[in-house]
Order: C-alpha cells, then structure tokens, then sequence
C-alpha cells in the first residue's frame, strides 16, 4: 500500500511534468534493496517513481548519479535504458520510464546474452562522448589508488568485526569473520608486491556500477539496463572484476576474455586490463564478502527496511552468510 506522503509527493512531480493525473493509480513494486519504488499508471504512459535512501551515516548522492548517468545514456542514444523524466533533490525522488520486461534468470545465461552485456558497457564508452564522460561524478568506491583500496577495505573488516560481536547466536558469523581477516592479511603482501603495474595502467572509464544480470530485464531477445545510482568514472579492471564476482547471476570467469573483448574494444591494450584484473580480483572478491555482509550493519539495515518494510531481517542475514561464505572459499 502507498504511503499519503509518498503518493502525494509523486503526483507533485508528475504534475510538474505535466501529467494527466485524472485516471491514474499508484502500487509499490520490489525493485531494489536500497529505495522505495511505485509503479504509476496513467490512462496513457507507465512511469517508475524512485524514493532514494539517505542518512547522516550514509549521504551518497544516489538520485544525482543515476539521473546523471541516464541523462548521460539519453545523450548517446539508442541505449536500452530508461529515460530520466523529473526528479525532486528535496523529496529524494526521481521519476523515470517504466520499463517493460522481466527479470533475468541465471537459465538466461548464454554468450550471447554476455556479449550484449558486453556491448552496453563498450556503447556507454564511446569516443564521441568522451568530453561528457568527464563530467560525471566518480563511481561510488571507485578504484582509484591501491593504497586507499587496501585501507578502505581494512576499515569495512574491522566495522563488520564490530558489528558482528554484538550477536549472542553469531558462532559461525565470527568464524567467517576470521577467516576473512587472515586471507585479507596475506593477500594485502601480494597486492603491495604488484603495485607497480596495477598503479600504473588505471586509465578510468564509465561504469555503471554494480553491473551484472541481476539489474537487467529480458524482452523478447533485448537485454534492457538499470539501477546505476553507484555509477560514474571507475577503473575498468575494477568494472571487469566486479562483473564476475556479484553474487546475484553468477557468471563463470571463463567468459572474461570473450566479455572484455567485446566490453573494451575502446581500449587499445585490453590485455593490460585483464592482466591487472586477475591481480586485483582476489582484493574485490574481499571487499565484495564485505559488502555481501553488509546486512549485518545497522545502517544497511535500515536501508533494506526502508525498501522493504516487511523484510524479515534477519532471515536476510542467513542467506547473505551463505553467499559470503562460498565466495570466501573460492578466494586464491
């Protein structure tokens, strides 16, 4: 059931794109983890209405990145993605075409599908555009500098460290706790070791951020792309990594060299990209176990109840374990 407030706050802005609001109706729709989400239907159009989650711990500007990057898209053309149509800085709303599709599913997964992947990722990066690129915001924990990474990375393990003691039933949260300690604290002496060329080649792209099967649609034989309120200028072996390690729609690391053909064929040297993305993948896969269990934060709870009012939190919890725990053990 809508909220009055929300629903009075989306007919404010649609009045303001000049909507006709006589027959319409508003119903909340389970898109996302981290904002409320409507579906509007007019007598004409669908449209998406998007509350973004903000608090004083966590103040990323989610409504200006994705608006942002969509105007961005909007601006290339001929990108499978939804227009950006109003958004409200006050309310933390954004108001978008309603993109017709369903969900992908892992038995969708198919090089063909890949390589559309792929392709998006190229098109977002084309030469033409390169001046407007520029202009976008840094991707949210963009990589940027090993040294920041690596202690990014040791400050997210040390607060889950915290967060977890405070569990009476947490015997096996502790454990994967201090097993991701020590096979962070190896591999911390082996990223130093390579600095040299994972510093050294880091020229950055567009990236949508949190870029995998589980934020697209399928329509017919069309792969359609959202969710892009992490995105803006990243390194790509950040962007490659990420792709292959997301927990969602696993896709298999055999597919790497066919996806980064494809994906960076804007590059000149895609082999330098994918030598460094093999360097850094052991780190992402980390800060991913990380980010995985961030259920167990305070703040990322709220977060998820924020979206989800009537998520059982704690039901959460136990799945996003078992993700971490599998993807810790495939750590090299």
């Amino acid at each position: 059931m809508t909220s009055l407030d929300d629903n009075l706050k989306i007919q404010s802005l649609l009045t303001n794109l000049k909507v006709d609001l006589i027959d319409f109706s508003i119903k909340p729709i389970g898109l996302g983890r981290n904002n409320r989400t409507y579906l509007v239907v007019t007598c004409t159009k669908k449209y998406l209405a998007k509350f973004y989650f903000s608090s004083l711990q966590d103040q990323r500007a989610r409504l200006s990145n994705e608006y942002n990057f969509l105007k961005y898209a909007q601006e290339i053309g001929g990108i499978n993605v939804p227009k950006p149509l109003i958004k409200s800085d006050l309310y933390n709303l954004g108001i978008y075409e309603f993109i017709e599709g369903r969900p992908f599913l892992s038995s969708d997964l198919n090089e063909n599908n890949i390589l559309k992947a792929a392709s998006f990722l190229s098109s977002i990066n084309t030469s033409d555009h390169f001046d407007k690129a520029k202009r976008l915001n840094f991707a949210s924990d963009a990589f940027l500098d090993l040294n920041k990474s690596i202690s990014q990375i040791d400050e997210r393990v040390l607060i889950l460290d915290l967060s977890i003691k405070q569990y009476k039933d947490s015997k096996n949260v502790i454990e994967f706790v201090k097993e991701l300690q020590h096979v962070w604290s190896k591999l911390k002496l082996g990223l130093r070791a390579n600095s040299d060329l994972i510093i050294n080649n880091n020229e950055l792209c567009v990236s949508p951020s949190d870029f995998g099967f589980h934020n697209m649609l399928l329509r017919k034989d069309k792969l359609f792309f959202l969710d892009f309120e992490y995105a803006g200028r990243d390194d790509p072996a950040k962007v490659l990594a990420d792709f292959f390690i997301q927990p969602e729609i696993k896709v298999s690391t055999d597919h790497m060299m066919l996806f980064a053909n494809r994906a960076f064929d804007f590059y000149d040297n895609k082999e330098i990209i994918i030598e460094r993305t093999k360097k850094l993948f052991p780190m992402f896969q980390v800060k991913w176990c990380c980010i995985i269990m961030n259920e167990f934060l305070p703040d990322t709870a709220r977060r998820r109840l924020f979206s989800n009012p009537k998520l059982d939190i704690e039901q959460s919890k136990k799945e996003q374990l078992k993700k971490a725990q599998r993807l810790l053990l495939g750590i090299n």
